[in-house]
């Protein structure tokens, strides 16, 4: 669950002796920031060089932590960007690129949402052939978030 925080973290480099701040504000996923603030931890805790340039924000980002809608709607972006497709598409990326299975319902429950709530989607055809678009314009700071966070 997301909640508006001002995460702000005052420490000093071990190596320089200098002070530093991090601050992170906004509507933030609790569950990233205790990564990311474990993440602080073990880098302040460790002096090995490697380590710390491993550390990027994809691991930062847990996207296993992600609920299903939000792992559908990244997957559609990342992979559906252009034309049309369908819930069967969906429900076989998802087994691919998150290594697990998802109900044909729930894939059709989050498409559902994802065209009615959020309004990223179009779709066409009956139900039984039913077939969506992701509607480009609407997810642009979405796919610059995403990118940042490397996820594409």
């Amino acid at each position: 669950m997301a909640r508006k925080t001002n995460f702000k973290f005052e420490g000093i480099d071990p190596e320089t002796g200098k002070p530093f701040k991090i601050t992170i504000s906004g509507w933030i996923p609790e569950e990233l920031l205790e990564t990311i603030k474990k993440y602080i931890n073990k880098i302040l805790s460790t002096s090995d060089e490697s380590y710390q340039e491993s550390i990027d924000a994809e691991q930062l980002f847990d996207i296993d932590s992600l609920p299903i809608k939000k792992k559908v709607e990244i997957l559609i972006i990342r992979n559906f960007h252009r034309g049309w497709f369908t819930s069967k598409d969906v429900q076989e990326q998802y087994k691919i690129v998150f290594n697990e299975e998802i109900k044909a319902s729930t894939v059709s429950m989050c498409l559902q949402r994802l065209y009615s709530q959020d309004g990223i989607l179009e779709r066409r055809g009956s139900r039984a052939q039913r077939a969506y678009r992701l509607i480009s314009e609407k997810v642009k700071n979405k796919i610059e978030e995403y990118a940042k966070l490397r996820l594409f």
